[in-house]
This record gives structure tokens, sequence and C-alpha cells, in this order.
């Protein structure tokens, strides 16, 4: 196409919807199995935009190691990324994360005396599995279908749980 290639790009909006910009674009390096696909994106408490992207997987990527989620910042709103997508610690055979900061009754899961302690911790959901290869009878439905969980009380930086959750 006549896009900038494989990546993220922002799309957002200062009106509450009215009306929206085109904004910055984090382009992945271009591989045999790419990436950029399905964004999921939170806002972390410091304001940067932090993306997660899944990888367009067929088979074991050799070289590049394991199935990992890729990664992506805005420290501007989605105006601007800070640059290439980056691959992350998640793994995900082909399959998209989802990202939620939580608002309410926090409280009562965490204790407000924990070090660095977010107001709002993000929890992700992801796939967190190791498909077999397709020669080896795994299948994409397969890879969609084990999801887990992981909190991060911090920001982003450390995660507990990881737990199976379907």
């Amino acid at each position: 196409g006549d896009g900038p290639g494989l990546g993220v790009g922002a799309v957002y909006s200062d009106t509450g919807g009215r009306s929206w910009t085109a904004g910055g674009f984090s382009a992945c390096h271009q591989t045999a199995y790419g990436c950029g696909g399905e964004p999921a994106a939170v806002e972390l408490a410091n304001k940067t935009v932090w993306v997660l992207t899944r990888r367009a997987m067929v088979d074991w990527s050799p070289d590049e190691g394991e199935a990992v989620l890729m990664q992506a910042w805005s420290d501007d709103g989605g105006a601007t990324f800070r640059g290439p997508q980056v691959p992350s610690r998640f793994i995900s055979y082909g399959a998209p994360p989802t990202l939620l900061r939580l608002r309410r009754n926090v409280d009562r899961f965490v204790s407000r005396a924990a070090p660095g302690f977010d107001r709002a911790p993000i929890v992700i959901i992801y796939n967190n599995a190791r498909q077999l290869s397709r020669f080896d009878g795994g299948t994409e439905e397969t890879a969609r279908s084990i999801l887990h969980a992981a909190i991060s009380l911090d920001g982003g930086r450390s995660w507990r749980g990881h737990r199976e959750v379907l």
C-alpha cells in the first residue's frame, strides 16, 4: 500500500471525539513474520502511552527467538512515538493483548503502603503460550484460546500473577 509499512499508528482527539488528528507512527523491523497487528494501548500514570501489538506469526521464528508482543511508547498522547517497536517480555503466539487501567476499588486488592503503588494499576490479558508449530499439530485457534492475566502496581515496571484465566 501507500502507508509507511508495518507498525502502529495513532489517531487522537482533543475534542471528545468530535474531530480527530492523525498522530505518529512506530515502525516495526520487517521480518518474514511481521508485527504491528491488533494494538492495545494504555496511558501510564506519567502520561506516557504504552502500545502493545501482536506479531503476525505463522510458525516459530528461529531468527528472533520466541513469539512476543511488540511494544512502543508515546510521550505526547500519540502525536509521535519514541522510535520503532521493540520486543516486550510478554509471550504471545499470534494473539492480541488487552490492556486495562483499574480505577475503582483498588484499595481492596493492594496495600497503599506498597512501594511505588500506582493508584490505577494496569491489567494485561495476553496469550502466554508457546504454540506448537503447524507441522506439529498447532493451530491458530489453539494459540488464541490460552489467555493469562497479570497486574502491574507500579506503572508497568513489574508484573504479578500471570495466571491462566481461559
